[in-house]
């Protein structure tokens, strides 16, 4: 699939219709089937020059019978949504997407002006955009992994293809050893893990250059169960090459789901350091070395706190991995306990919502990663 993100044009809803409709027979404004293409519109929207302007997108989707039943215009069946809280509002018939903050959909006045995004399934999408006004007009084309962006204005064009992809290159030259870490027990209900499945996604879908190279950003992954266990890596640091197999590892790690009582943390930090994890993958010669762990409990039952701090502390002072805590809808949590273990409080975040897990929790390990800068080391 190809898209082209309009950011400085802005149209209503019908006039960005008929301005994709008029770039090719296969081109519409763009419907959204999954969330892996939201996560991954998401992303490249993010990453698309003048997006800053706008705080609205309009997408496909539209209440055509005005009767609470949305469709999308290009046809496609309206199987999945992302509304936000107290939507869709029925007095308004089309959809927007607020890319720029919670980058769910809320209904809009159709005759709002909004920058929008058009679709072509095919994979072939017009590489300009004609320009309805005197001012320069901006657009992003993406086929991942690959990345256009055209500017048009007084009739010369640029065009500067980026590949693999838009990657800032801050991200692509970061060597990063990262360990994920995810509570599968019955803390984190089966819905809960699917989302931070989609949110890790949201993490790694663009910034990182994912393989074995150098630069490049190594990924582990790691259910942490309850009880019954018991606890193995899903994926080693080596074994995820580049970025299609970490979508696919992380397709399917809810296989590695255990939802039983309980929560054996200690045996994770005693895993990530055993010999023969680090054997597989871990790199020495570099000083970036992350475990991110998203939990629902600050309760481990195969250790006590005083265990977890001197294990977690041991490996900050060894730098053998920095830690980042996000605790996602937990009931009851003492913070103080996850900021031991990761060595300050801006190193933990608490997330009660997908909104504020996406909203502050990209920020926090995209940033802290970059620097390689962690708390308590």
């Amino acid at each position: 699939m190809c898209y082209l993100i309009i950011a400085s044009a802005k149209k209503n809803w019908t006039q960005a219709k008929e301005h994709c409709n008029s770039m090719a027979l296969n081109v519409h404004l763009a419907s959204v089937s999954t969330a892996f293409e939201s996560v991954e519109l998401n992303a490249l929207t993010l990453n698309t020059d003048k997006i800053s302007s706008c705080d609205q997108v309009w997408i496909g989707a539209y209440d055509s019978l005005v009767n609470g039943t949305f469709v999308w215009s290009d046809g496609t069946p309206f199987e999945y949504s992302i509304w936000q809280t107290g939507e869709p509002n029925l007095r308004h018939q089309c959809v927007s997407s607020s890319w720029n903050t919670s980058r769910s959909w809320k209904t809009t006045d159709c005759n709002t002006e909004n920058c929008f995004i058009c679709k072509s399934d095919t994979g072939l999408m017009p590489t300009t955009s004609t320009p309805t006004t005197s001012s320069p007009v901006y657009t992003t084309t993406t086929t991942l992994p690959q990345t256009t962006t055209t500017k048009t204005t007084g009739g010369a064009v640029t065009t500067t293809t980026t590949v693999p992809g838009p990657t800032p290159s801050s991200f692509a030259m970061l060597n990063l050893d990262l360990v994920i870490a995810i509570d599968a027990s019955a803390t984190m209900p089966i819905a809960s893990f699917n989302e931070i499945v989609v949110f890790l996604k949201a993490v790694l879908l663009v910034p990182y250059t994912i393989g074995q190279g150098d630069p490049g950003t190594r990924v582990a992954i790691i259910d942490v169960p309850g009880n019954n266990g018991p606890l193995f890596p899903s994926n080693n640091l080596q074994s995820i090459t580049n970025r299609a197999a970490l979508m696919q590892a992380l397709d399917n790690v809810s296989d590695y789901y255990d939802g039983s009582a309980g929560q054996l943390f200690i045996a994770l930090l005693q895993e990530i350091t055993r010999p023969d994890f680090l054997s597989a993958g871990y790199r020495t010669g570099i000083t970036n070395h992350l475990l991110l762990y998203i939990t629902g409990t600050s309760t481990f039952t195969d250790g006590n706190s005083a265990a977890a701090f001197g294990l977690a502390q041991a490996i900050r002072n060894h730098k053998t991995y920095g830690i980042i805590i996000i605790a996602y809808k937990a009931a009851t949590i003492n913070a103080n306990v996850l900021q031991g273990i990761a060595g300050g409080a801006d190193c933990v975040l608490q997330a009660a919502t997908v909104d504020q897990l996406n909203q502050q929790g990209i920020p926090l390990i995209q940033s802290k990663t970059l620097a390689g800068q962690y708390c308590g080391m």
